[in-house]
């Protein structure tokens, strides 16, 4: 209840020690009682030695009003009589612990309102103020002398020093009788024993993607953490920060009326929910479930995502599916089978690829967007960076920012052949590793991947594999649950509808989605949150029978491989997703149908052999056909045998072709194999016109020697 107490009267100390003495609240476990919640607290502190007490302010405001005032507008003046009314209590709960305790430290959290990172500015300076956003960058733990101790070296005399942020070692002793004072000489040493030294860590938190102003850049806060809250967060968290904005004259120019600014942080909490940051009512439940109950929900969500593109229900599904997600699986073991869904589209250009891409991340609360050509290795996963200090930091990129939510990369194959490498782990193991600068971390980037790629040739060419048309390596195409094919083909019906939907899109009565964004946005955010498909036995044996009948027609060693288990794996997700699209608890046949039909698309584009049109999923497995793979052990077979007659001298290159000539093998063929395997540094040019096995010639070297 409030004191009504006058700001200019109130004894900070003796006011909070009663507030913590007296405030109440009806106790969780039965409601009609009582409990003193934070003489309770206190209890817990000393039964699980924490450093700190956190409180919150919400309780302070609702106790003492003018308190909470004075505590909010002038927090560091009060700093030392809040953590000495906190001891007190804890002296009177715990007399033991209290005594081991230099200082129990007063945190508070739940401030009346959130300070916009945009307003953190002058009016802000010395005031107890909260804010959010995604830490972006986390120095490593280093030691922080709060209270430094020196030594007159003339008489002994000690001298603590506690103010300023840099040490400054006192230029007169204090003793009067200090011979210093007549020789005109001051000489101190630094008693690190003596001195106090906690733990100190900086951070730089960064406003979320949406609540940039358009146009402009994220603004950023760089956060002093220190004592027991180091280490709370991770680049990639998403966090809430209390604590005072503090402002000094620059070391560089004292006399500069610029004041460098720092937020020194008095609580953090990392507020890690991904998809639960969206705010869900009672009124969007009851929205949301009426929504869901609809027979055709999955035609209206289809048809709501990007409305402005014609056609491409497939595609559209497969985004949907990936939004949607599925949970992910914990072995026995700790292993942990991922749950988000992967989409690769590969399209000639202007069929609405980055409009797609650009609409899953703007519906997604942590969905990142990025282009390929602008991206390296560092910005999409993590980065070791030296800050204006001097000191190592760890900087979080796209993919760990889009940790919980989906990360969309347009024009993927635009990117740097060692950039692409640094996406492997991150898609399939969902976390990033970083070993640099002494500093050794893991972060996770738990997110689903919607990416988008161009064909090298500007058109996607039929009677090539999606290899040989896309300028990606089988290490991250075998990664998609999904791979598709949007093809740009004149057709005088489909053209007509086309070019009907997007004029109707700039007229003025344009027809709004079957489900508007808003509402799109906590459909996926409530199915994500509380609905966690189980597989029916009916639907697994579905995809066991669709795997199997794959898998036999690759029966014979000689037979191409139709299906592997990771396209099994992806069924299973993509029957989840389907189930958790219309908020179901149990995935059955018709997810499980739905799901099959998605990877026939997909097999049906990619996953078949050009030449003999049979089912082929080598071309996202290893990068060629099982047509291809023999042609490859042909021509190296071939070469080893020319090897073995000349007893291993070079053979002439005109000799070779003229033997794979004979064998059926045409020169274009021979040409691609030649280059690709001189490439890769399994034959070699001895000399113009000659060429060696590198294999071979070992094994040669190697006779020899014996």
């Amino acid at each position: 209840m409030a004191t009504g107490t006058q700001q200019s009267q109130v004894d900070v100390e003796e006011a909070f020690g009663a507030f913590l003495r007296e405030f109440s609240e009806p106790d969780p476990s039965d409601p009609l009682k009582m409990r003193e919640k934070y003489r309770d607290l206190v209890r817990e502190v000393a039964a699980k030695k924490e450093k700190s007490l956190v409180v919150d302010f919400k309780d302070l405001v609702a106790h003492d009003r003018a308190l909470a005032s004075l505590i909010a507008t002038d927090f560091d003046s009060h700093r030392e009589e809040l953590d000495a009314a906190a001891t007190h209590l804890l002296s009177v709960e715990s007399p033991g612990y209290a005594e081991s305790l230099r200082s129990l430290t007063v945190r508070f959290k739940g401030m009346p309102e959130k300070t916009p990172m945009r307003r953190l500015r002058s009016d802000a300076l010395g005031k107890l103020v909260e804010f959010k956003g995604v830490v972006v960058r986390a120095s490593r733990v280093s030691p922080y002398v709060q209270k430094a101790v020196y030594q007159c070296m003339s008489c002994g005399t000690t001298v603590e020093i506690t103010e300023g942020r840099r040490m400054r070692p006192p230029t007169v002793c204090p003793n009067p009788s200090c011979p210093s004072h007549q020789t005109g000489i001051t000489r101190f040493r630094f008693l690190l024993k003596e001195s106090l030294l906690v733990d100190r860590q900086r951070i730089r938190v960064q406003e979320e993607q949406d609540e940039v102003p358009p146009g402009q850049l994220p603004t950023y806060v760089d956060v002093e953490l220190f004592d027991d809250i180091v280490d709370v967060a991770r680049p990639g968290d998403r966090v809430d920060v209390v604590g005072v904005l503090e402002g000094e004259p620059s070391p560089n120019d004292p006399q500069d009326r610029i004041l460098d600014t720092y937020f020194v942080a008095n609580y953090i909490e990392v507020v890690d929910k991904g998809f639960e940051e969206v705010q869900i009512t009672d009124e969007d439940v009851k929205a949301i479930k009426e929504l869901a109950s609809q027979p055709d929900i999955k035609e209206k969500i289809l048809s709501s995502i990007a409305p402005q593109i014609y056609g491409l229900g497939y595609v559209k599904e497969a985004i949907a599916l990936s939004m949607f997600g599925s949970q992910p699986v914990y072995a026995p073991d700790g292993t942990r089978i991922r749950g988000d869904i992967h989409v690769l589209l590969i399209g000639d250009p202007g069929v609405g690829k980055s409009q797609l891409l650009q609409f899953a991340a703007k519906l997604a609360p942590r969905g990142i967007y990025t282009s390929g050509k602008g991206s390296s290795a560092a910005g999409l996963t993590a980065a070791v960076v030296k800050d204006q200090k001097g000191e190592f930091m760890l900087e979080a990129g796209a993919m760990v920012l889009a940790d919980g939510g989906i990360a969309c990369l347009d024009e993927v194959d635009k990117m740097d052949e060692n950039d692409r490498v640094a996406i492997h782990q991150a898609m399939e193991q969902q976390v990033t590793s970083i070993a640099k600068a002494g500093i050794v971390a893991s972060l996770n980037t738990r997110a689903s991947v919607i990416a988008a790629a161009n064909p090298k040739l500007g058109r996607y060419m039929d009677d090539r594999t999606v290899g040989d048309n896309v300028n990606l390596p089988v290490t991250i195409l075998s990664r998609f649950d999904l791979i598709y094919i949007i093809k740009d083909k004149p057709d005088s019906t489909t053209d007509k509808m086309l070019s009907d939907h997007i004029l109707k899109a700039h007229m003025v009565n344009e027809q709004k989605p079957a489900v508007p964004p808003s509402l799109l946005r906590k459909y996926i955010s409530y199915a994500r949150r509380y609905v966690s498909p189980s597989l029916s036995e009916d639907a697994a044996n579905v995809l066991q029978d669709f795997f199997l009948k794959m898998r036999e027609k690759s029966v014979s060693s000689d037979s191409p491989v139709a299906i592997t288990p990771r396209q099994l794996e992806g069924l299973i997700r993509l029957t989840k997703a389907e189930a958790r699209m219309r908020l179901r608890e149990i995935a059955g046949v018709t997810e499980a149908q739905e799901a099959i039909n998605l990877t026939k698309m997909y097999l049906s584009q990619v996953g078949i052999d050009p030449e003999t049109g049979m089912p082929d999923i080598g071309p996202v497995t290893t990068g060629m056909t099982h047509t291809q793979q023999n042609r490859a052990s042909l021509f190296l077979k071939t070469l080893e045998d020319l090897l073995e007659e000349s007893k291993g001298e070079d053979i002439d290159l005109e000799t070779f072709k003229g033997a794979l000539a004979d064998k059926g093998m045409a020169e274009a063929e021979f040409e691609k194999l030649y280059r690709s395997f001189l490439r890769d540094g399994e034959i070699f040019e001895p000399s113009p016109g000659k060429v060696n096995y590198v294999g071979r010639r070992k094994n040669y070297e190697r006779k020899s020697l014996g």
